[in-house]
């Protein structure tokens, strides 16, 4: 109920005050006593009673329209016109008494016809200078306002203005009101030029008239006063108020109601200049007068109750603030009833401060009240029935509620249309709130509509630089760019700006409000270097025109700091921040919700600019205030709990983190319920911090909580519903169920694709991520359809340089490799690294997993060289940004602790690895960073032959995987495969054939039977098989796996090949040949094309092959094969690649040096292959990130002889050779981030 937190314009008359005063029965009682009376005595034809008729229609203006009280004016009329004509003046009172009982009514069409039809009369008759023609013309005038028909409006009260100065003189108290009522036309439609003068015409005319204590005189003087202060001209409204309370005092006392009036408006005054503390001791000095003078049950004791309560709601002081409120409310209830206008009023106010105090609950019971008394009393169509529909509406969209919230919106649209006109402000601000409404349930398509609307209607009729058509097309555009309708949106505000070009030189609070609108629409347009020419004009005005401590100017300079650090001028930001900070410090006082949130924004800053000491200092010094004032269940304490929460992660201060979040959701629990919105967002908080310390099973009962909650509150396609969607799908990924969080993507997917359209960016992040799981699932056909898709859509929309783009071709790439085409993926690698350097520079954490990424392709290519130096720059720059026991940088470390074992640097790789483990101490044994660390340095011990020490980590890897996920989990049978082979090694067969078993049929559960990490089981199982001389059992198994790997995977994949090739050996050793020849051949053409010549995978493939032909008496083929392979890789020698290589080209060298003799007599055996540089999921990566998470299988040699010397693969069972396991917890190559849960700041 705005008008009463504002200026008291109009002075409280004796007939108003005793009207005020009587119920509403009472006084419509004696109304038509009256009536009657007269009617009695006179007829209704009598001057007398028709006067008494026009007060009838007064009062209607705060009761029910009578539909006897219609009767009784059409029957006035028409006695009026039988007996004295229709162009008889009491017939042309009669015909406007019930025009204006019409309009009331909301009749507006009715009104306006009458009101058309009483000028025309009054011109035939009288003519159109006549004082009653002109009266009508301003009547007419009046309701062509109310209906929004400004133009016109304009015009008739201008005409009227001219002909009462012609016809009754520029002082006469008729041209004045017709010049005040066209100053209120001119402010309403935002005209600002005449507005002045005509206001300033009034008053000086009404105190020439009246004298300066008049009432009316006051009424100008205060509307003067109201305009000028909106103008932000608070310095001469106070002079302008304080002279005027001079005169008061002096004429009329100092507790006569115009002086209390005065009083109260240039308090008023000062709380715009946030002068609170002086505006409250003029407050409650007008309440301790009118408590003496009138009484406490007064009605304008009370009106000086709400106007206190409003002040100290304005200043954080709530709890007083709502006790006034509450003691104004009974004596309402108890004087006036329960139902009348007064106590509705106030009970809305009182439900406005409950809100802000963050007591929803009690909120929305009252709102609820207050709609249903005022639709009893009022009327359904009654503007102050339908402003208290609009309220409860926005505190169910607040709530969440956003079905009941339109619903309740769209009866208020259909109301004010029917009632006030398509154009009307009133008509178009509930299409700004139905519009956000449908923009929150993702109707992105409706509210458009609404909004286009609302914005061509304004434009039009209030102009390009009113305040409201700069916030509505503000609106608008934040809603394309959220439909990713970019070049509309900025179409749509280059044409704001130049159409408001010409007014940019006004200084006038909502013209440098428009300007600072305007600049936010830009900053979210990309245009920062026009957002901040234009934040800065904005500024640079506000200070030369109201100075550098106006409030204007603060709000102004908030803006401009908060630009700037959004866009990471954080040395620029700080200090205005600061200023922000102390201004409102010195003006609210330290507890004022304003002054927290610039205490918060400031800590927010420090924190991104890596100042957590006095960041965390300021957001504890936040909660202590905000729980001092309002409590724990306030939003300002609960945002102001999540900043702190969210900053103790990012200072890993994980202990601290839970019992803050905690909380939190206790809080918002106790004030909004289990399903609100911000309640469920305190335990999605609670999740995200519970998946980032590890604890994997106790955040998925969360995410799945909260899940439920959001779909049974919010509906099951809203964009937070959304969200949960894809954290819970992400997490299930992390925790190895695969075909839920399949089924979860494929429902983002739908949802979004169904509500926005297969080219909107969400759809396309849904697609990606959905061929992100399909990739990890080995479904690599599907997924490369999806992935193509998502990389054209974003070409499309964004550009081939957006993040986004840059994101989808990095997963791309990351699709290539997982399917074998490593040399089509390289490219995408190196063009997506350089892009982003470009776009976001060296040290961003995108361009870092890029760097990362190309290292591990090169690394899976054998080129080591290349690879080293891009790890350690990734090691270094996550070092110097978050230390040494940070995640990302234990994953650096272990990166470069494999390229260092592979290349057989072992003292440098050990120092390496166990400088990590001791590092990842901090983050606990069973954090997916300590296994991840534990496996790297087992591998590594394993290779350098200290077998008691790498079975020992092993063994502890698993308990801690085991603890953080299951036994099932594929983290825990990778480490159970590593574990198995490592005792193999030590002749442990008992115990490592149930092992091998039980990763076999855990891996085929968990990502089915053709999935890399699958294949690779089966292999370790088939290579111990083997070597124990079960020859007959190893056939049908690696057929099966041949079948589904080429059917899955393709006859190319990597995998696919290495299946061949062993499956090719076990022939080989089963002597036969014929069929074991075209396997071999298949396999070593399908490396060489893959990884080339020189690829450790490819030399030991044509090793098997070299063997084959000469045990088949194929020797001069076998010779020329030999000598081609190593001529074509002896420049690998030369460039001091890995020791695999190395060791490979020799064992080709001495191959070619055997007889005939000595390799067909079986004393040289082929090799198995265990794929050393394929690509298979390790599902280890940070929670935080929906996608695949890769490692590079490292050959884990148990020896390796001196160069020129046998390659030995494992000392093996009578000659077979044994994998060794791989690192299966070391994340490598790394799908881009989709969907990040961070806590809200």
């Amino acid at each position: 109920w705005a008008a009463r937190d504002i200026f008291v314009i109009q002075l409280t008359g004796a007939a108003q005050g005793r009207l005020r005063e009587a119920t509403l029965d009472e006084a419509f009682r004696r109304t038509w006593k009256k009536v009657a009376y007269l009617q009695h005595a006179y007829g209704l034809a009598d001057a007398s009673t028709l006067t008494s008729l026009h007060q009838l229609v007064a009062l209607s203006q705060v009761t029910p329209a009578a539909l006897e009280t219609e009767q009784l004016l059409r029957h006035a009329l028409a006695t009026c016109e039988s007996s004295m004509g229709m162009e008889h003046p009491d017939t042309l009172d009669a015909l406007d008494n019930l025009a204006t009982f019409l309009q009331l009514c909301r009749r507006v069409a009715d009104a306006e016809a009458l009101a058309r039809k009483c000028k025309q009369r009054c011109e035939t008759a009288l003519g159109g200078q006549h004082a009653k023609t002109l009266r009508s013309a301003t009547n007419l005038a009046k309701f062509l306002q109310a209906i929004g028909k400004f133009e016109e409006a304009e015009r008739l009260y201008r005409s009227s203005l001219e002909g009462n100065k012609i016809a009754l003189g520029t002082s006469h108290p008729t041209t004045l009101n017709v010049a005040s009522n066209l100053a209120s036309l001119l402010l309403e439609i935002g005209v600002q030029e005449d507005v002045e003068s005509l206001l300033r015409f009034v008053l000086d005319g009404r105190r020439d008239v009246y004298g300066r204590a008049h009432p009316d005189t006051m009424q100008a003087l205060n509307a003067f006063a109201a305009h000028i202060t909106c103008k932000g001209e608070y310095e001469e409204a106070e002079t302008l108020l304080r002279g005027a309370l001079q005169d008061s005092e002096e004429i009329l006392g100092g507790m006569h109601p115009a002086t209390l009036t005065i009083l109260n408006n240039l308090a008023v005054v000062l709380q715009k200049a946030w002068r609170f503390q002086e505006a409250e001791i003029l407050l409650r000095r007008v309440l301790e007068v009118t408590e003496v003078t009138m009484g406490l049950e007064h009605a304008d004791c009370l009106q000086s109750l709400d106007n206190l309560a409003a002040c100290l709601k304005s200043t954080g002081k709530l709890q007083e603030g709502e006790a006034h409120y509450r003691r104004a409310l009974r004596s309402r209830q108890s004087k006036l009833g329960a139902n009348h206008p007064d106590t509705l009023a106030c009970m809305s106010n009182l439900s406005l401060l409950l809100k802000v105090a963050g007591k929803y609950r009690d909120a929305e019971t009252m709102m609820q009240q207050v709609v249903e008394c005022s639709d009893t009393v009022l009327g359904p169509a009654h503007e102050s029935t339908l402003r208290l529909m609009d309220n409860l509406a926005l505190l169910l969209q607040e709530l969440g509620k956003h079905q009941q919230a339109e619903e309740l919106l769209t009866k208020v649209l259909d109301r004010r249309e029917s009632t006030l006109g398509r154009d009307h402000h009133d008509t178009l601000q509930t299409l700004d709130h139905l519009a956000a409404v449908l923009e929150a349930e993702r109707k992105f398509g409706q509210a458009d509509a609404l909004l286009t609307r609302a914005c061509q209607t304004r434009e039009s009729v209030l102009g390009p630089m009113h305040v409201d058509t700069v916030a509505c097309i503000h609106a608008h555009a934040a809603l394309l760019l959220k439909m990713k309708r970019r070049q509309e949106a900025v179409a749509l505000v280059r044409r704001a700006l130049s159409a408001n070009e010409e007014s940019m030189n006004q200084v006038h609070s909502n013209t440098l409000q428009s300007l600072s609108s305007l600049a936010a629409v830009l900053h979210e347009l990309g245009q920062q270097q026009e957002a901040e020419r234009l934040y800065r004009r904005a500024l640079d005005h506000c200070e030369l025109a109201f100075g550098s401590k106006s409030p204007t100017t603060i709000v102004v300079l908030e803006n401009l700091a908060s630009f700037l650090a959004r866009i990471g001028e954080s040395m620029e930001a700080e200090p205005l921040l600061r200023r922000v900070l102390d201004a409102r410090e010195s003006t609210f006082g330290p507890m004022h919700p304003d002054t927290l949130q610039a205490l918060s924004k400031l800590a927010a800053q420090l924190a991104s600019a890596g100042d957590h000491q006095e960041a965390l200092r300021l957001l504890k010094r936040a909660n202590e205030l905000n729980l001092e004032a309002f409590g724990i269940a306030h939003p300002s304490s609960l945002a102001a709990l999540h900043s702190t929460a969210a900053l103790l992660q990012k200072m890993r201060r994980h202990s601290e983190v839970d019992p803050v979040l905690r909380q939190c959701f206790q809080g918002a629990q106790a004030s909004l319920g289990t399903t609100h919105p911000p309640t469920l967002q305190a335990l999605d908080n609670i999740a995200n911090s519970l998946a980032a310390a590890g604890r994997y099973p106790e955040a998925e009962v969360i995410y799945r909580g909260v899940l439920s909650g959001r779909e049974s509150s919010l509906g099951h396609c809203h964009a937070e519903t959304v969200t949960s969607l894809s954290r819970l799908a992400g997490l299930l990924q992390t925790m190895g169920n695969h075909v839920e969080a399949n089924v979860l993507f494929e429902r983002i997917l739908n949802t979004n694709d169904s509500l926005l359209g297969p080219n909107h960016p969400d759809t396309l992040l849904a697609m990606d991520s959905l061929a992100t799981s399909m990739r990890v699932m080995a479904r690599l056909s599907e997924a490369e359809k999806l992935a193509k898709r998502a990389l054209e859509g974003a070409r499309a929309i964004f550009g081939a340089s957006h993040a986004i783009t840059l994101q989808f071709l990095n997963n791309s790439a990351m699709l290539l490799q997982a399917m074998g085409k490593h040399r089509e993926a390289e490219p995408l690698f190196k063009s997506t690294l350089d892009a982003r350097e470009a776009l976001l520079g060296p040290h961003s954490p995108d361009t870092l997993q890029s760097v990362s990424n190309l290292a591990m392709h090169l690394e899976a290519g054998g080129e080591y060289s290349e690879a080293e130096p891009l790890l350690r720059r990734v090691r270094d720059c996550k070092i110097s940004m978050f230390g040494c026991s940070h995640p990302e940088t234990l994953t650096a470390t272990n990166d470069l602790v494999v390229l260092l074992r592979e290349t057989a640097r072992f003292e440098e790789a050990e120092r390496l690895a166990k400088e990590a483990l001791a590092d990842a101490e901090p983050l606990g044994p069973n954090h997916r960073c300590t296994i991840q660390t534990l496996v790297s340095l087992a591998t590594l011990m394993q290779v350098m032959g200290q077998h008691h020490e790498s079975e020992q980590l092993f063994r502890m890897a698993l308990v801690s995987s085991e603890a953080t996920f299951t036994r099932g989990h594929p983290s825990s049978l990778n480490i159970v495969s590593n574990l198995a082979a490592q005792l193999l090694v030590v002749g442990k067969h008992v115990e490592a054939e149930p092992l091998l078993w039980e990763a076999v049929e855990g891996t085929e559960a968990v990502l089915g039977p053709s999935h890399p990490d699958t294949l690779q089981a089966v292999n370790n199982l088939a290579a111990h098989l083997m070597a124990t001389g079960r020859r007959p059992a190893v056939e049908p198994l690696l057929r099966q796996a041949m079948e589904g790997a080429e059917c899955k995977l393709g006859p190319s994949h990597p995998s696919t090949l290495m299946v061949l090739n062993n499956l090719a050996v076990m022939l080989q050793r089963m002597q036969r040949h014929a069929e074991a020849e075209p396997l071999l051949r298949r396999a070593a053409e399908g490396s060489d094309k893959m990884f080339g010549m020189a690829h450790p995978s490819t030399l030991r493939s044509f090793n098997n092959l070299a063997m084959l032909l000469t045990e088949q008496g194929k020797h001069q083929e076998a010779k020329q094969l030999l000598e081609r392979v190593i001529e074509t890789s002896e420049v690998v020698r030369r460039s001091g690649r890995d020791l695999c290589t190395l060791h490979s080209l020799n064992s080709l060298k001495t191959l070619l040096q055997q007889s005939p003799r000595t390799i067909s007599e079986g004393k040289l055996a082929p090799s198995f292959l265990h794929p050393p540089s394929i690509l298979g999921s390790a599902f280890m990566g940070d929670v935080s990130r929906l996608g695949c998470f890769y490692c590079t299988r490292a050959v884990v040699k148990a020896a390796v002889e001196t160069e020129g010397g046998q390659e030995l693969m494992g000392p093996g069972i009578g000659g077979e050779v044994l994998p060794m396991g791989g690192d299966g917890l070391v994340g490598r190559l790394r799908a881009d981030s989709l969907s990040k849960p961070n806590f809200v700041l």
